[in-house]
């Protein structure tokens, strides 16, 4: 999808499951933001079924990123000084911290950019496939 699409889809989607379920519910701008993060390897299909069950388990209001599945509540590369002041002041443990979630987005990252082949993206980031199921299990990433 390109970039501006996933806004227009998830709200098409939105409003098509809002009259389904009889709800009115709406995604607020930080939730939409990660949605539009994300690099959608299951294209349009994995936005409207992620649509459709938030619209099922969401009961009022706004879609939050609280609500949306843990691969979106990683904050986007870009984003992370805005988590700084959430850090340690111990600058040893805000540094693991810090690299602990760079080093999550990046291997997400990668195993979305080669559609979730394990051992393709351990040899394109340097690690053996072994190497990669341990970090893929030390930061909960699962594939759907």
């Amino acid at each position: 999808m390109r970039a501006g699409d996933v806004t227009l889809l998830a709200n098409h989607f939105l409003e098509k499951f809002n009259g389904e379920k009889g709800k009115a519910l709406t995604i607020d701008p930080e939730a939409m933001a990660r949605l539009e993060a994300y690099p959608w390897p299951g294209n349009v299909r994995e936005l409207e079924h992620l649509i459709e069950l938030l619209v099922v388990l969401v009961p009022l209001g706004a879609i939050t990123t609280e609500h949306l599945p843990e691969k979106f509540k990683v904050a986007p590369a870009d984003d992370l000084s805005v988590r700084l002041e959430d850090l340690s002041d111990d600058l040893k443990a805000a540094t693991r911290s810090m690299t602990a979630a760079f080093e999550r987005e990046f291997i997400l990252r990668q195993l979305e950019k080669h559609r979730w082949n394990i051992t393709h993206t351990a040899q394109v980031i340097g690690l053996s496939r072994a190497a990669l199921h341990l970090k893929m299990k030390q930061y909960g990433i699962v594939s759907d």
